[in-house]
């Protein structure tokens, strides 16, 4: 943080003796002074000293208050009381933002003294200043910012990465939504005090995060587009303040060229036909107005609008009849304004102005939704950028991914090695302990240098088969192996070469053999063959090539229902005859119909099925610079 300000956010009063006192941000006092209107009363503010209270018995734990946590419960609305802050418009929106500097402030405070903590002396300052060009001279004794920082540079640098990581595995994203909080919605102006507007209430704006996060599970667990694999949003706020969200989302099926108009519009519907989405799309989703009728418009540089081009207009012209050909000449005229006025007390409005859109996800949400299709990975960029008070303040993450991506710090670049064996080998060796335990049939086996040898022999084992390499190139210790064990290794390492490059070598050297060399190639081959086609070369076959199985051999059912109803005959009275349910299964070879016949199968025994939901928290205060503030 070289060349920041850090000069200390307090204020200065002058006292009845004339004498000057500087009040810091952390002072209990700091609230009531610097905004009187609020607290006029001088009543007390955050201070450091304010302890956490147990959630069951209400006593006091050793545990500080966090300044986010504080002010996120002072914006609360609770029955039965009068939230001043929130009556206060502008100055409301003044004081989130002065609070969240505090809170930035105290977190940037914890950064620059818990440096040695954060393993700070791993970063190599010399090299950071060089690829920056910085001066020697200004160098200075640097602060390093960790990627638990959210808005740091690491932390948006890890944050690219992870999104690159789907672009490597599935490709470019299918849709890119862009979704903007509708301040009419009745979620919204159901809440609004007497004279306010959605502007002048953050603290509900923020609160679209309820509905970013119903849009997200729409569209992933609906499966209304189809099945998703991944997807990934980073929320933003307009210069207005209402926040809005990018979002991509891959699906398992790529979207076809020929698909895309049953998926994204970009026309204005018919209100004969469908009045609902006509009144979204005039209100929601129509650009402009601009050019002649409004040259304050974002969209205007030079006098004219920058979101539509000139050159569409001759193709227009040339569709248009003769009745209407005046409209697009009265166009040109007008400096590229793509507002049709036929009349001053009439404005029409062409299709070219219209945002794309999903009629399904505008009718849902009734809201600014804009859905493109991508054709390249160039959305990523749209994925990390800036953060608003009142939505950091409540703690709702300004970005987020699924799948996760996990990174694994094994190897930092220029620094020693971080190895995880030692710290984490019980867990790498929890199923051979499980294994044991079932072998043995004794539930009180512990662990052992036996057992932990097995799971370096799997570590290395994998290391082998990706990178060719021993574990001792890694700096770990080799696994002791057994005489069968490392012949094992060595046919693995003969059985990984290139059967491409393999062909051609083979290829080449055929014509060369001599008769006898021939002949027992021959035999090889065709017993290799034989081996190929069925297994081991006994089995029967037809002229197809396909194995013949006995009609005995099994029963056909033609549904899951028809399964379930073979395998399990009189479920919901015999669901608590324990050896009866061991007698049966149902093998699936894909998760989702597991899951599917398990979901079948329960809803056949009485009762009423029941969810239950937990929370994961970091029980380990030590690791808790891995996560983000926000965790």
């Amino acid at each position: 943080m070289v060349g920041d300000c850090t000069a200390a956010r307090e204020i200065v009063i002058r006292r009845r003796n004339n004498n000057l006192q500087f009040i810091a941000d952390t002072h209990r006092s700091y609230d009531a002074l610097q905004y009187p209107l609020i607290f006029w009363k001088g009543q007390d503010g955050y201070c450091i000293n304010i302890k956490q209270r147990d959630t069951v018995s209400g006593a006091e734990t050793n545990k500080n208050v966090s300044s986010k946590d504080y002010y996120a419960y002072r914006l609360m609305i609770r029955r039965g009381l009068d939230n001043v802050i929130l009556r206060c418009r502008e100055l409301c929106q003044q004081f989130m933002v002065d609070m969240y500097a505090k809170i930035e402030s105290e977190r940037l405070r914890y950064l620059r003294y818990n440096q040695q903590k954060l393993r700070a002396e791993e970063y190599i300052h010399l090299r950071d200043a060089i690829n920056n060009n910085a001066d020697v001279a200004e160098i200075g004794n640097h602060v390093i910012l960790p990627s638990s920082y959210v808005g740091s540079p690491r932390h948006m640098q890890e944050y690219i990465q992870d999104a690159l990581t789907f672009v490597r595995e599935y490709g470019r994203p299918c849709l890119f939504i862009t979704f903007t909080c509708n301040p009419k919605w009745p979620e919204i102006t159901s809440l609004l005090l007497p004279g306010q507007n959605a502007i002048h209430r953050h603290d509900i704006t923020a609160r679209v995060q309820t509905k970013l996060k119903s849009l997200i599970s729409f569209i992933t667990k609906s499966h209304v587009f189809g099945p998703t694999r991944c997807w990934m949003y980073s929320v933003e706020w307009q210069k207005r303040g209402l926040p809005h969200a990018h979002i991509l989302v891959w699906f398992i099926d790529k979207i076809r060229p020929e698909e895309i108009d049953s998926i994204i519009s970009a026309e204005i519907p018919d209100p004969s036909t469908d009045q609902l989405l006509f009144d979204i799309v005039t209100t929601n989703m129509i650009h402009g107005p601009c050019g002649t009728f409004n040259s304050s418009s974002p969209c205007m540089a030079d006098g004219k609008c920058t979101k539509i081009s000139l050159k569409i207009l001759p193709m227009i012209r040339s569709q248009m009849s003769t009745d209407t050909q005046y409209i697009v000449e009265e166009i040109l005229k007008m400096a590229d304004n793509h507002l049709l006025k036929i009349s001053s007390t009439q404005t029409l409005i062409l299709t070219i102005v219209v945002v794309p859109y999903s009629p399904l996800l505008s009718k849902t949400y009734n809201a600014h939704i804009n859905v493109e299709f991508c054709s390249s990975v160039k959305s990523i960029k749209y994925i990390c950028n800036s953060n608003e008070a009142a939505w950091r303040i409540f703690g709702f993450p300004s970005n987020e991914r699924d799948p996760a991506v996990v990174q694994l710090a094994i190897h930092l670049e220029n620094a020693r090695a971080q190895i995880l064996w030692e710290n984490h080998k019980d867990s790498m060796t929890d199923d051979i302990l499980h294994q044991h335990r079932i072998r043995c049939h004794d539930l009180t086996i512990t662990f052992s240098d036996e057992m932990y040898n097995e799971a370096l022999i799997a570590i290395e084992d994998l290391c082998i088969v990706i990178a060719n390499l021993p574990l001792s190139n890694f700096g770990m210790n080799s696994p002791n192996r057994t005489a069968s064990d490392l012949m094992n290794t060595e046919m693995n390492r003969e059985l990984q070469y290139s059967t491409v490059e393999m062909a051609a070598i083979v290829a080449r050297n055929v014509p060369l053999m001599n008769e006898e060399q021939r002949t027992i190639y021959d035999r090889i081959m065709l017993a290799v063959s034989a081996g190929q086609d069925i297994g081991d070369g006994k089995v029967a076959i037809d002229e197809t090539g396909y194995v013949k199985l006995p009609t005995d051999f099994c029963t056909i059912a033609d549904s899951q229902d028809t399964l379930i109803e073979q395998i399990f005959p009189d479920v919901h009275t015999q669901y608590i005859n324990h050896e009866w349910l061991a007698e049966r299964a149902i093998l699936a070879a894909k998760n989702v119909d597991v899951d599917n016949l398990n979901l079948k199968i329960q809803m056949l025994l009485p009762g009423n099925l029941v969810s239950y939901k937990s929370i994961d928290t970091v029980c380990d205060d030590s690791e808790a610079v891995n996560f983000p503030t926000e965790f």
